[in-house]
């Protein structure tokens, strides 16, 4: 069965984002527009899937930062 562990999260579960826009105002509004398979990352409060299968997901809550990217812990 499925259960979240309390334990401190992994370093996959931590949020980051690679395609991040913001705008030019100060403070600036930040949106991930990254689309993930089936959820969004770990920090997300409003996260937006499709029907399909598997459902392609975006996180749409707005920042005033963008999170580090994921690209950096895994190259090709």
């Amino acid at each position: 069965d499925h259960h979240h562990s309390t334990d401190e999260p992994s370093e996959s579960s931590k949020p980051c984002c690679d395609e991040c826009a913001c705008t030019k105002s100060i403070p600036p509004q930040c949106r991930c527009t990254d689309v993930r398979l089936n959820s969004c990352h770990s920090a997300c409060s409003s996260c937006v899937c499709t029907f399909s299968i598997p459902a392609q997901c975006v996180c749409v809550d707005m920042k005033d930062f963008c999170y580090a990217p994921c690209k950096s812990s895994h190259d090709d």
